[in-house]
């Protein structure tokens, strides 16, 4: 898929069981990586009715990536917060890329390029100045991406198992 055939648009209700469907795909992915992910169907409804709870909180957006059947192939999600007083007041607002997931055969195409652009531009039209996205440390390939596009390490946060 060539990046002039990717269609961004905001999520709608009848999208939701399809991108149910992806988030259950990301944390199947994922699993194998952070090795504390529950990959169970209900744990995906919880947690992709969570992350909509997120967004309309944060007055946040949900876009999905379609095909050309306008079949949902990724999905994005936009989250907007503050920081507490000892950032600069200039920068206090901010924006962190909640989820954000391409199917496996849409993969290296440009989806995900094109979903972190549209977030990207999204933010910058509300004024934030900071856009922020986390990776599982194990996810290679998503941090040379996130790179790719401009990110860069903020915070590093270490865990142990007690």
């Amino acid at each position: 898929m060539a990046d002039q055939d990717i269609v961004i648009r905001a999520a709608t209700p009848a999208d939701r069981d399809d991108l149910v469907a992806l988030h259950h795909a990301l944390t199947a992915f994922e699993a194998p990586l952070a090795n504390d992910r529950d990959t169970s169907q209900e744990a995906a409804e919880i947690a992709f009715g969570d992350l909509e709870t997120s967004i309309a909180r944060t007055n946040g957006a949900l876009l999905v990536a379609v095909d050309g059947a306008d079949a949902p192939i990724g999905y994005a999600s936009l989250l907007f917060g503050e920081d507490d007083a000892y950032i600069r007041e200039d920068l206090r607002r901010y924006a962190v890329i909640g989820d954000i997931f391409v199917a496996e055969q849409y993969r290296r195409s440009g989806v995900g390029r094109a979903l972190t652009t549209e977030l990207e531009e999204r933010a910058r039209a509300k004024g934030v100045k900071r856009l922020a996205v986390s990776v599982v440390a194990g996810n290679a390939d998503a941090r040379s991406s996130y790179e790719s596009f401009g990110f860069r390490p903020y915070v590093l946060q270490y865990e142990k198992d007690i």
